[in-house]
């Protein structure tokens, strides 16, 4: 599965490594050592969800923890978003 390597650089041990991550009003709790998850494809997430059109269904292959379904669903009127990711953590 897809997940980052991070080292920790300073205060106690956090595991599990929650961040909240909010993006065009959706929020995200995730935790970093089980799951994929940039921020850096926000963009690209919005330039998905202008893809979408009303009735859509849609399928998401390497969902991680779901940000592009997560915005498809709360930013357009897709008929169904089906995610699939093959970290069953995800």
């Amino acid at each position: 599965s897809r997940r980052q390597n991070f080292i920790q650089l300073c205060g106690p041990p956090r595991n599990p490594l929650m961040t909240t991550h909010i993006e065009s009003g959706v929020a995200y709790i995730i935790d970093l050592n089980r799951v994929f998850f940039t921020p850096r494809l926000a963009l690209e997430r919005a330039r998905l969800c202008r893809c979408v059109s009303r009735g859509d269904r849609v399928l998401v292959l390497f969902a991680g923890c779901g940000p592009e379904s997560l915005a498809i669903c709360a930013r357009t009127e897709a008929d169904s978003i089906i995610s699939v990711d093959a970290n069953p953590v995800a």
